[in-house]
């Protein structure tokens, strides 16, 4: 079934019905800037107190601002309801492969709260360590070389909880660049509102407001970024299954909107269902619900209507909602993604420079043309080594597989 879908079969027919699509577009205003944060607190933690209904609950706590704020109201909604907060944060963490600040940010949030925190360090976790384990298997192929930390991770979790709540995808709903919407008033001639828009950005954010002219002109030349067809795809399999014209069909826009494009972009995606089948328990194998509180659809759609400058600059809603909750270095802390990528930096050494002298199955032909695979040591690239680690994720996948491959 398509997403958002019904299937109703009746008198030997079957019928399909839509029941629900992204709202249209159309933003809140409210008179008072103080009823956006009242709003978006009072969602927040009713998504979070709905995926409790327990009071042994985990959570997958970075040192950022999403997971924190599904923490903290956790905690509150625990602690109103027993008078204590049985839960526990976990945090993955790296020590020595690249500067790492989530165990003290992470741990900062976790005294606040006064809840228990669990470090797991991944530095020492080599690529495709244990991937011919039988509890590694997976149904379907997955380019995931660091399988064994996800196991340990679920097993160490299935230990303590049945519930672990995520912070996930809050920098979608909640993020947004103010250039589309700028643009969005340019094209509507609606200059007296874009030069007051476009001046409070610069009050808030204590900067120029950047408002896109290079993003659009390469839109108008037609240039804009897509996915590369690899080029070790094997081409007699590309060919029969018109594999190229598919990506083009993926890469092309479906889903437009006037000041949010790319959250509605990228919840157009296909790849949702998947990414929440990641976590069912019929894949990790291990007795955990995981729950997500920002796709609650309440919250969604209050976020999708909620006027892009200023509360969805650099987060600003939930930055300033957060505050006296959460503690200050967390409320202004910037966006952190990690200072690296695992993979580049244990490719970096020695032991792993056997991904490039890979013995590849009969049956990976099929799909793969082995000698046109690059090199993966040396890449600095990360969507360029995720992408032609493919091949290896999959011949061992294929390993696993073999009496039904062949």
């Amino acid at each position: 079934l398509p997403p958002a879908h019904t299937l109703v079969c009746s008198e030997g027919k079957l019928g399909l019905r839509r029941y629900w699509s992204l709202p249209d577009g159309d933003l809140i205003k409210y008179r008072r800037k103080s009823e956006y944060i009242e709003q978006y607190l009072d969602l927040l933690r009713t998504a979070v107190s709905d995926r409790l209904r327990t009071n042994n609950v985990g959570i997958l706590m970075s040192g950022g601002l999403d997971s924190p704020s599904v923490a903290a109201m956790a905690c509150e909604s625990l602690r109103k309801q027993s008078g204590a907060c049985d839960l526990q944060a976990h945090t993955v963490v790296f020590d020595r492969l690249f500067p790492d600040e989530e165990r003290h940010y992470a741990g900062m949030v976790a005294e606040a709260l006064e809840i228990p925190i669990h470090f797991l360090t991944a530095d020492d976790y080599p690529p495709y360590e244990g991937a011919n384990s039988p509890e590694l298997q997976q149904i379907e192929p997955t380019n995931d070389p660091f399988l064994r930390k996800s196991y340990d991770l679920s097993k160490h979790l299935a230990a303590h909880h049945r519930v672990v709540l995520t912070g996930s995808d809050a920098d979608t709903i909640l993020g947004e660049l103010p250039n589309y919407y700028f643009n969005h008033l340019f094209r509507r001639l609606n200059f007296g509102r874009l030069l007051f828009e476009m001046a409070r950005n610069t009050w808030f954010q204590h900067e120029m407001p950047r408002i896109g002219l290079r993003a659009w002109l390469r839109r108008l030349a037609g240039k804009r970024w897509v996915y590369e067809f690899p080029a070790w795809l094997n081409q007699d399999f590309a060919k029969r299954l018109n594999l190229k014209a598919k990506l083009e069909e993926a890469n092309r826009e479906k889903l437009h909107h006037p000041f949010r494009p790319l959250a509605y972009r990228i919840l157009a995606l296909p790849r949702w269902a998947q990414h929440f089948e990641e976590y069912d328990a019929g894949l990790t194998m291990f007795p955990i619900e995981y729950r997500h509180p920002f796709a609650d659809l309440r919250l969604l759609e209050f976020a999708l209507s909620v006027p892009p400058v200023p509360w969805l600059i650099k987060k600003r809603l939930m930055r300033v909602a957060m505050q006296g909750i959460l503690p200050d270095p967390i409320c202004v802390r910037p966006k952190s993604p990690l200072n690296g990528d695992m993979l580049i930096e244990l490719l970096r050494e020695q032991k792993s420079h056997w991904v490039d002298e890979f013995e590849p199955l009969p049956a990976l032909a099929r799909y793969v043309e082995r000698t046109a695979i690059p090199r993966l040591v040396g890449e600095y690239d990360s969507h360029r080594l995720w992408t032609n680690a493919r091949p290896l994720s999959l011949n061992y996948w294929l390993a696993a597989s073999t009496p039904v491959c062949n």
